[in-house]
């Protein structure tokens, strides 16, 4: 939930009136309480009891989510992804990492383990590496490591 809620305050964060008037909340709240409540939304909107989320349901939950405010979304997924690609998409758009069993690296610290499946804002990407915000902080991710549990949603508005 909170990294296509990302997507969302990021492609509205130069027109937060016109977020007020699709939402019905803005201009005062907009940041981190902003995404909260648009989380929050999210999560009661579409959320189903005992059930866990597949890629397609995350497509659909948020397509769902989407149409309801009016919404124009575009919102693909694919299984691989490579710089130029990543540079390209990046123009027009968001692209979120969903994996699992990942080791992201954050400085000096201690790296984190994820041994089920995550979703991530991606920032950068190399050729062997990339970065990606989860949790609020900028991690690294080594590719080679995930290239089996790995999957990428592309979100245009348009």
């Amino acid at each position: 939930y909170a990294s296509l809620a990302t997507t969302m305050m990021k492609h509205f964060s130069s027109d937060v009136d016109l977020f007020k008037k699709m939402f019905g909340y803005g201009p005062m709240y907009f940041g981190k309480y902003t995404t909260d409540f648009l989380m929050l939304d999210f999560y009661c909107m579409t959320d189903e009891p005992n059930r866990g989320m597949t890629i397609e349901q995350i497509k659909d939950r948020f397509d769902r989510f989407c149409r309801h405010y009016d919404v124009d979304v575009k919102i693909s997924i694919y299984n691989g992804m490579n710089e130029a690609q990543f540079r390209e998409w990046s123009q027009n758009g968001y692209i979120i990492l969903f994996a699992s069993k990942l080791t992201m690296y954050r400085n000096e610290t201690k790296p984190s383990t994820v041994k089920g499946w995550h979703m991530m804002n991606i920032c950068d990407m190399k050729e062997e590496t990339m970065t990606v915000i989860s949790w609020g902080r900028r991690y690294r991710l080594n590719k080679k490591d995930m290239q089996q549990s790995a999957c990428y949603i592309y979100v245009q508005y348009v």
